[in-house]
């Protein structure tokens, strides 16, 4: 709701960069604000792979010819797509 009143935040949003926008927003508080950044896209990450790990087992259960293919490989895809 107070994106449009802070023009700083408006220009991190800019084309629903929700990241720049979270940078925007933590930018006051200097290096800090940028560790907090840096936490924020590696948490990311890690509420992630489980779910790709999971769609890798469902796959192998689906098509059981990938049976052969160790199933962080069906991560890496998941994640490079």
């Amino acid at each position: 709701m107070a994106l449009p009143s802070v023009p700083d935040w408006q220009q991190g949003y800019a084309g629903d960069n929700v990241g720049g926008l979270l940078a925007a927003m933590l930018q006051p508080l200097g290096k800090f604000g940028k560790f907090l950044t840096v936490l924020l896209s590696l948490s990311l990450a890690a509420n992630i792979a489980p779910t790709f790990y999971s769609m890798s087992l469902n796959m192998q259960i689906f098509l059981p010819f990938l049976v052969v293919v160790p199933r962080y490989v069906f991560s890496i895809v998941a994640t490079a797509m």
